[in-house]
């Protein structure tokens, strides 16, 4: 199609070749929050010649990534880098994704999400000692220890050379998908511990509120467990606005078009990178005031 007929979405002009770069990578968060008051809601960019579409409201992110024509990934972004090239969940995409994404959710609830032989292993262990050639000696048939072990039995067990879990594809998805375990928990989670400790520095009323509730609930003979969630909806509301605050990822994991389509009356060739701009929306006057 002739460009001239294509309806897009409205966005700043960029360099030939270069594109918007300057304009939304020295300063993300900004950068995004004025191209959403002056653009609106959906807007696009440039990164290099890459087309970019942003969606600054919820209900148009839930329309974009319940469409399955948005259910691309960005391959040429540097996450194929961190995960073994397309495998793991972030980057992979169709029958893999599926498989990948059903394994670790049904492992990661089996074991609790928290154990912390899980996090040990995640956190401490060289990947290389995942790539021996032999299993034997590591398993206890039949009483896997945690998310590891369940997953290195289902590479011991599958037959089927088409599946992710086969073999050497199943030794490269798992180091894959440890790597997007830490790279979507263990980094940001210990961000968010720092702002919190930071936001409750600066608000020692909300600080005395929460350890009131925390005392009154839990008692001081025991720390808090998951167990105490609903009984703590002071704290849990803390913890959701510094969340919202900190913000720690400026926009979301990108999906690409797979084929040419629309969003909100406007058109959205094939292959454009579809981003959630969530400090846009954790920040908007509109909503938060």
């Amino acid at each position: 199609m002739n460009r001239r007929k294509w309806n897009l979405p409205p966005g700043p002009p960029g360099i030939p070749g270069v594109g918007n770069i300057f304009t939304v990578m020295k300063t993300p968060h900004k950068a995004h929050s004025k191209l959403k008051e002056k653009y609106g809601d959906i807007y696009q960019f440039k990164l290099g010649t890459k087309r970019v579409v942003c969606l600054g409201n919820v209900q148009l992110i839930k329309e974009c990534f319940n469409d399955p024509n948005y259910n691309g990934r960005a391959k040429e972004m540097l996450t194929c880098i961190l995960s073994q090239g397309q495998h793991g969940i972030i980057v992979s995409e169709g029958q893999e994704w599926v498989e990948q994404r059903r394994f670790t959710l049904r492992h990661l609830r089996d074991f609790g999400f928290g154990k912390n032989l899980m996090e040990n292993l995640i956190m401490e262990e060289k990947l290389d000692d995942f790539t021996k050639p032999s299993l034997a000696g590591i398993l206890k048939e039949g009483n896997p220890r945690d998310f590891i072990d369940a997953y290195l039995y289902e590479i011991k067990k599958t037959a089927d050379p088409g599946s992710s879990f086969y073999k050497d594809d199943g030794v490269r998805s798992l180091l894959a998908v440890i790597g997007d375990l830490f790279f979507a928990g263990a980094e940001t989670s210990s961000a968010t511990l720092a702002w919190s400790v930071l936001y409750l520095a600066v608000n020692p009323q909300v600080q005395k509120k929460l350890q009131g509730q925390i005392d009154e609930v839990v008692g001081k003979s025991r720390q808090v467990t998951l167990a105490d969630r609903s009984n703590l909806p002071y704290a849990e509301a803390t913890l959701q606005e510094i969340f919202r605050k900190s913000s720690l990822v400026v926009t979301g994991l990108v999906h690409s078009a797979g084929k040419d389509t629309t969003l909100a009356g406007y058109d959205i060739p094939k292959g454009t990178w579809m981003m959630p701009n969530i400090y846009a929306i954790h920040h908007d006057a509109k909503l938060w005031g």
